[in-house]
């Protein structure tokens, strides 16, 4: 059950609580797999357009993909060969800790994409980060983590234990800055939201990345954060 003074808005996209960094730290072993298997669409397309969908920031620029539907694995929504559609995708800007970004994509670029239903509107969801997109003439759907764009070598794994769901940076006076939510986490079932800032989780100050799992694990049936948002400080609660 959730408790909230306020209208909940959930986010998209499955990653470990992780903060920003020179290196990038992947999921843990089969999650990739799992995501790419529980695609809602499944679709070999064409990109006709990119265009920024909010102003950038420091660290990612978010865009809208328009797209030609060339093929169709699967699709729980009935796209079909010659539908138009549109996701969203983003483009890291500096080297940050996470799971592996998407391509900078471009106009003519071809290949399959994993997706989910729309949050809102008529916009798809990417389903894997970086491992949604197979380009045309790749084998298979899993590259071995690399740099990706803007990005040096991988990195050492997230910290194992709970997670919580979110891309997110350490930011000064303490705290976590969630830049993005993942679909089904913790954090999305909880409403947290992109630019929100994480002080404590479970009564338990966080201000990086390995202080989240051992924060979660002290208590399994309940999840407490204490966040900052729009300049107000609340706290919101979730039995798990």
């Amino acid at each position: 059950m959730i408790t909230l003074n306020r209208t909940l808005i959930a986010v998209a996209i499955a990653v470990a609580a992780i903060c920003a960094s020179t290196a990038r730290a992947e999921l843990p072993p089969g999650a990739y797999e799992s995501l790419l298997k529980e695609a809602q669409e499944v679709v070999d397309l064409k990109v006709t357009k990119v265009s920024p969908s909010s102003p950038a920031d420091q660290n990612m620029q978010h865009f809208t993909v328009d797209a030609t539907v060339t093929g169709v694995e699967r699709s729980k929504a009935g796209i079909k060969p010659g539908d138009k559609i549109q996701f969203d995708s983003y483009l890291v800007l500096r080297p940050l800790a996470g799971p592996m970004p998407p391509p900078k994509l471009q106009d003519g670029w071809t290949g399959k994409v994993y997706l989910n239903a729309p949050r809102e509107g008529n916009v798809y969801d990417l389903a894997a980060y970086g491992r949604s997109f197979v380009p045309a003439g790749a084998q298979g759907n899993l590259p071995q983590p690399g740099g990706g764009p803007n990005l040096g070598p991988g990195g050492s794994p997230a910290p194992d234990g709970p997670r919580l769901g979110v891309v997110a940076r350490s930011i000064p006076g303490g705290g976590l800055e969630i830049l993005d939510v993942s679909r089904r986490a913790l954090a999305d079932k909880l409403g947290l939201r992109r630019g929100d800032r994480v002080l404590e989780l479970n009564a338990t100050p966080v201000s990086e990345a390995a202080d989240v799992p051992a924060a979660l694990a002290k208590n399994s049936d309940r999840l407490d954060v204490k966040l900052t948002r729009d300049g107000e400080t609340f706290e919101l609660s979730l039995k798990r």
